[in-house]
């Protein structure tokens, strides 16, 4: 079933893309060493962009799946991953990818003995400090809906 194994390991790649690189991301920025988030926020960029666009290929590859094994696409489990998967993309590129930009050009401007004070504020960011483990549990529902598949 080359359409389910595609869809598994697309979906993982991006969780790893996204999910593992944000959370490194984070650690550094709240080391609070400039050069180390100076670079961590260049390369994470786009990283973390290939990480949503190979998500989204693995959401077209689980429709195609889910079609071929005869699941209706209207089932309430299937319904309730859609809505996460789109909140988990939703913020990625509008919430996450945003700041990641934002930290990167912050970077690259502060001196490297301190951080300015505009990388400072977007180190200590309540969205993205409130988007982070949300994006997080968003993915444990992923998880448990596509395994456990529930009868809601």
């Amino acid at each position: 079933m080359w359409l389910l194994f595609f869809h598994v390991a697309m979906v993982f790649v991006g969780f790893a893309l996204t999910t593992g690189i944000g959370i490194g991301l984070t650690q550094i920025v709240h080391a609070g060493d400039v050069r180390a988030t100076r670079v961590a926020a260049r390369s994470a960029l786009p990283l973390a962009t290939a990480g949503g666009v190979v998500l989204i290929v693995g959401v077209l590859f689980g429709f195609a799946t889910a079609a071929k094994v005869g699941f209706s696409l209207s089932e309430s489990w299937l319904v309730l991953t859609y809505v996460f998967v789109g909140l988990i993309i939703l913020d990625g590129f509008f919430i996450r990818l945003p700041w990641v930009s934002k930290l990167a050009k912050a970077a690259q401007a502060s001196p490297d003995d301190q951080p300015s004070e505009e990388l400072r504020e977007l180190s200590e960011s309540r969205l993205a400090a409130v988007t982070g483990p949300l994006s997080g549990l968003l993915w444990l529902g992923t998880l448990i809906m596509m395994t456990v598949k529930p009868h809601l």
